[in-house]
C-alpha cells in the first residue's frame, strides 16, 4: 500500500493531478466516546482518542479543490501539535 500510495501522491511533482491529490483536505479530532466501529471510516475518524486526516478531493464536502482522489487516515493515540504546543498528547486533548 505504501508504494501504491507514493505513486499516486508522487511527492516532488509539481503537476496535476498530483498536487490536487496532496491537499489537506480533512482534519479532525475524534472526541465522540460512544463511536466504536474501527471498521467504518465515517465511524472511526469520531472515536475519542483518534485523529484523523484526509488527502485530496474536497468539493464534495464544499470544499474548493476537485481531484481524482481522496482517501482517509485515521491514527489511534496520537501526539497533535498546534503552532508548536501540544493539543494532543497519545490520544488525551491536553
Amino acid at each position: 500500500m505504501r508504494n501504491e500510495l507514493r505513486n499516486l501522491l508522487k511527492p516532488g511533482a509539481n503537476e496535476e493531478p498530483y498536487l490536487s491529490r496532496r491537499n489537506m483536505a480533512e482534519f479532525g479530532i475524534g472526541t465522540n466516546p460512544n463511536a466504536k466501529k474501527p471498521d467504518n471510516t465515517l465511524e472511526s475518524e469520531k472515536i475519542k482518542g483518534t485523529a484523523h486526516m484526509a488527502v485530496g478531493d474536497n468539493a464534495h464536502m464544499g470544499g474548493k479543490v476537485h481531484a481524482d482522489f481522496h482517501q482517509d487516515f485515521i491514527q489511534p493515540k496520537p501526539d497533535v501539535w498546534v503552532d508548536g504546543r501540544p493539543l494532543m498528547k497519545e490520544g488525551k486533548l491536553v
